[in-house]
Formats: structure tokens, C-alpha cells, sequence
């Protein structure tokens, strides 16, 4: 089957893979649209995202839906022919230190399309993908598969919520307008947000935040200023400057949301006003089962269209790359695989 392969920095291929086997407890899905996610492009771009290094051919992908072609023969809540996504990870059993609520942070925890272990787990951007049962979100007969491809990134900005706090008839500023700042926007919209201001530095960007629902947005790279004394703030860029915009505005006793994946390393920060102004710092890292929230959430009708701007052909995978990399012209990009 036809897969896209990560051999190395900015060495992606279309080639043929085998087709994986059915085992015990697991779904074969003919995977339909994938969407290409920030992880995927520093894989590309840098051989690792964070401390996930690529040290061997990897198939990427982990934002999939499709439709279900066989199961194995001790699976009898799903069937062939249904439409679905895919929560991409698998975990071990609950322990002393990761349970509950946190059981998405251990590091024993299984993920498609994953550096961090050797050997590598391969991802879902091919024609075929076999999944554990219990990884599987049916859809419902009206939502399509592309639209569903976006559950997965839906569900980091719903945890990244979830993680806030109540935000009922709360003033939110998200500090970066890609696929997940824009999906915190829905997110927090959903959750009942009274009034969202979205910073970023090209104005595509911001212009898709506003069809998604912010109320104001700024264009940081001019100088214009966040909304001030916020109460939640949502880090969705990863860049360590912003950090410092996050902070200005802020409330004291309010709360910042750390959703963009930092850098490894030292991280020069003055972070005085924390302790002064009784700031809560959050880190948000994926999610436990938002997926199925993210599915209910699309199903009642939640629009992304205007951050889907581009689709591409499997076969041309490098340049939905390229495109994906270049802020200025794309927000998120799906691969159709059929």
C-alpha cells in the first residue's frame, strides 16, 4: 500500500509499505483524510519534535478518519463499513503515579506516528492503518470524514480548556491563530467564553480567527496590544518571546494556558509576576478521551471550514508539506488518501 514516509530532515516519500495485519482485538481502517499536525512538520523540518527523535523511516499522520474494512473476529461492537476517527493513542494500565486524569502522561503511553521510542510507532498517512478497537470514534451517518479528520487537534484545544477552568462569561486571549489557536477559539467558545481576543503576526491568520468567532483580533508583528487583565490566556505558538506577551495580559489571579510545544531546553523567562500577581501557569499536553467530545462537538454542527485551506492528493504529500509550513498562505492541510 502506499504510505508517507519520513526517511530523514525534509526527505518525505511517497512509497509502498506493507499492508498491516489484523491481530487480536484490532480494525482495519481505509484511511480517507488525514490532516497534516505541527508534530508531523517538525518531524519533517527538524528530525524530531521535542525530545522525539527520528532515528529510523517513519510513517507519519495521526489526525485520520475513514471508513472501517474488516475486523478481527473478537470485535463485535464496530463493523465494516462504518465511518470513523481514530484516538491515536494507546495506554497502559493505570499506576500509582499516572491514573485518572493523568494517565495521557505517561511515558509508557503509545501514539501513531511517534519518535519517541525505538523502533519508531508508524503512523496513519497510508491507505491502511490497524488500530486497537478501543481506538475507535464511530461517526454519525451526516459528518464526513474530512471534516472528522480534525477531531484528533479539536481535542488538544478541548483539553486545553478543560484544563482552564469554567470559563463561563470569561474574558480569553489566544496568543497564536494556527490549527490550534483556532481551535481554542471554538473550544472556549463552546465553553461559554464571553469574549475572545486572538494575537497573531500575518493577517490570514487572524482573518480565519475572526469567521471562527473571535471577537477581536491584533496583529502582534504591529505592535497592537492584547486584550488586558484577561482571565484565561491561551499560549497556542510555542515561541518563547510570546511567553511575555502572555504575561502582560494576564489579570492577576488569572491563569495562562501553555498549549504550544516549548523548545527542550533553558527558557530565559522573568517570572516575578507569577509569584506577585498569583498567576496559575498550565502546561496542556494532548488529551485524555476529548476525542469523543471533539466527534459530539462536530456532529452538532461546529464549523471549521475556513481554517481547512488545503487539500491535497496523497501523491503530492511534499508539497502539502511545504504548504503546511508556510503560515502565510495555509492554516490546517489534509492529505486525502483515496
Amino acid at each position: 500500500m502506499k504510505a508517507v514516509v519520513l526517511h530523514g530532515v525534509d526527505d518525505l516519500r511517497v512509497e509502498d509499505v506493507p499492508e498491516p495485519e489484523l491481530v487480536p482485538g484490532s480494525v482495519r481502517i481505509r484511511v480517507e483524510f488525514g490532516g497534516i499536525c505541527g508534530s508531523d512538520l517538525h518531524y519533517w523540518r527538524h528530525g524530531g519534535a521535542g525530545t522525539s527523535i527520528v532515528r529510523e523511516p517513519i510513517v507519519l499522520g495521526h489526525e485520520i478518519a475513514g471508513r472501517i474494512v474488516d475486523v478481527a473476529g473478537d470485535v463485535s461492537d464496530v463493523e465494516p463499513g462504518e465511518k470513523v476517527t481514530v484516538h491515536p493513542a494507546t495506554f497502559p494500565s493505570p499506576c500509582a503515579i499516572y491514573n485518572g486524569n493523568t494517565l495521557h502522561l505517561s511515558p509508557d503511553v503509545d501514539h501513531l506516528g511517534s519518535a519517541a521510542r525505538l523502533p519508531h510507532s508508524n503512523g496513519a498517512f497510508s491507505e491502511y492503518v490497524v488500530v486497537s478497537a478501543s481506538q475507535i470514534r464511530v461517526l454519525p451517518p451526516h459528518l464526513d470524514t474530512q471534516t472528522a479528520s480534525v477531531s484528533e487537534p479539536l481535542a488538544v484545544a478541548l483539553h486545553a480548556v478543560l484544563r482552564a477552568g469554567d470559563l463561563q462569561g470569561k474574558r480569553v486571549v489566544v496568543n497564536g491563530a494556527g490549527p490550534i489557536g483556532c481551535l481554542i477559539i471554538v473550544s472556549a467558545l463552546a465553553a461559554g467564553a464571553s469574549e475572545i481576543c486572538v494575537g497573531d503576526i500575518t493577517d490570514r491568520a487572524l482573518t480565519i480567527a475572526a469567521k471562527l468567532g473571535a471577537h477581536r483580533v491584533v496583529n502582534i508583528a504591529r505592535d497592537e496590544s492584547l486584550t488586558p487583565h484577561a482571565d484565561v490566556v491561551f499560549e497556542a505558538t510555542g515561541v518563547p518571546q510570546a511567553l511575555r506577551q502572555c504575561f502582560d495580559c494576564v489579570r492577576p489571579g488569572g491563569k495562562i494556558v501553555q498549549v504550544g510545544m516549548l523548545p527542550a531546553g533553558d527558557i530565559t523567562l522573568d517570572l516575578a509576576r507569577l509569584v506577585t500577581r498569583e498567576v496559575d501557569y498550565l502546561g496542556s499536553f494532548r488529551f485524555l478521551d476529548e476525542v469523543t467530545d471533539a466527534v459530539n462537538l462536530l456532529a452538532a454542527g461546529t464549523d471549521l471550514t475556513p481554517m481547512l485551506t488545503h487539500t491535497f492528493d496523497v501523491a503530492d504529500a511534499e508539497s502539502a508539506f511545504r504548504t503546511a509550513f508556510d503560515r502565510t498562505i495555509s492554516n490546517k492541510v489534509v492529505l486525502k488518501l483515496i
